[in-house]
């Protein structure tokens, strides 16, 4: 209940209480008078009942205001409450977000400690894509190398079939090479049909979501990680992305 209304209902009961008292006071004053002059040693009964009413009605105005008052002091102090809310929800979503935070901070970490020991750079490229499988849903990646012809050939692999022949590209060559050229990972999220084919027991398609990431070494791109899924993966990528190129820079 508003602050506004309680103010009024308090005002009228008030208003109302004190008049019905003062009614009360003359009809007594009245009633004694009554039995001072004529020598009545009782009240007649309409004129008791008459009181009794009216010593009811008072009773119940007052009861009636002290509930108002105290129900009334309630409901203002829950709308109070109710503004608060949406504050403490947005503490709360904030806390989240760190929270969520850390844990990518700690899984790359764990991601970090299992890639430290590898040496030998196909079960290191090898064991990235599964890791990163695992954790990003990928359906299929590939892994390019800089060879000493200055072309990206492939190092390791994950649910990627050769059907013809090792797929391999230039610097500026096709989407891959301009990736390579340009140093900046790519995010597509509306990959076109058929241009990247899953193969399984079940048949074939098409994953929609494609990232392209190179590892830049002295301003230079030295490899380039290929991912697919079929669901957006693109969430913590960068900060994933930024984590396994500095740690590939010091093993290329």
């Amino acid at each position: 209940m508003e602050l506004k209304k309680i103010r009024i209902y308090v005002l009228v009961l008030t208003v109302l209480g004190i008049l019905i008292a003062f009614l009360q006071l003359l009809k007594l004053n009245d009633i004694s008078y009554f039995l001072e002059t004529n020598n009545v040693s009782e009240i007649s009964p309409p004129s008791l009942l008459l009181n009794y009413m009216f010593l009811i009605l008072l009773v119940a105005i007052i009861s009636s205001f002290f509930i108002l008052l105290f129900f009334g002091l309630q409901d203002n102090n829950k709308v109070v409450v109710d503004v608060k809310i949406p504050e403490i929800i947005e503490e709360e979503f904030e806390e989240k977000v760190e929270l969520n935070l850390e844990k990518v901070e700690q899984e790359i970490a764990k991601i970090n400690k299992v890639l430290s020991p590898i040496s030998d750079k196909t079960e290191l490229f090898t064991k990235i894509l599964q890791l990163w499988a695992k954790e990003f849903n990928i359906v299929q990646a590939i892994a390019y190398e800089k060879s000493e012809k200055d072309d990206f050939v492939l190092i390791a692999k994950y649910a990627y079939y050769i059907m013809d022949k090792e797929p391999r590209f230039k610097l500026s060559e096709g989407l891959p090479g301009q990736v390579a050229a340009d140093k900046n990972m790519l995010y597509v999220n509306n990959v076109p049909d058929n241009y990247i084919t899953v193969l399984s027991g079940l048949g074939s398609s098409s994953p929609k979501y494609f990232a392209l990431l190179p590892i830049v070494k002295d301003d230079e791109t030295v490899a380039l990680i290929e991912l697919a899924a079929f669901s957006d993966f693109s969430k913590y990528l960068k900060y994933y992305y930024e984590a396994l190129n500095a740690l590939l820079v010091k093993k290329l």
